[in-house]
């Protein structure tokens, strides 16, 4: 990274009053993340090695075999990654509400729909 890019982003974060904490694999995972978008998996194990790239195409892989339509009840048809990322996104929801003594997300159906897709689907 450039001195200069530096100096900004610390400048940055001084004027704005935040302590910027980060851990080095965090570091690592944001801007292997950034890359993914940019680099082809060829050019990022060029740069990362070897290992960067096939972890590239594994990752690939399985997203292709997720890529089969599931039936959700209700819904209709999702990508079954689809279907996992909103499940997850919901029970994530579900805590944090429950903490709060709010239950909402389990009155709708809707996650145990998502999580009966998934079952049957097996």
């Amino acid at each position: 990274m450039p001195e200069e890019w530096k100096k900004n982003i610390t400048n940055q974060a001084d004027i704005q009053g935040i302590e910027m904490k980060i851990t080095k694999d965090r570091l690592k995972q944001i801007i292997k993340e950034e890359l993914e978008v940019t680099l082809t998996n060829e050019e990022a194990g060029e740069l990362f090695g070897y290992e960067v790239q096939e972890e590239l195409e594994q990752q690939e892989t399985i997203e292709e075999q997720e890529e089969d339509l599931v039936m959700v009840k209700g819904y209709g048809q999702l990508l079954r990654r689809q279907v996992k990322r909103k499940l997850a996104e919901m029970l994530r929801e579900a805590a944090e509400d429950a903490l709060e003594g709010k239950y909402p997300h389990l009155d709708g159906g809707v996650i145990q729909a998502l999580h009966a897709a998934l079952r049957d689907e097996k």
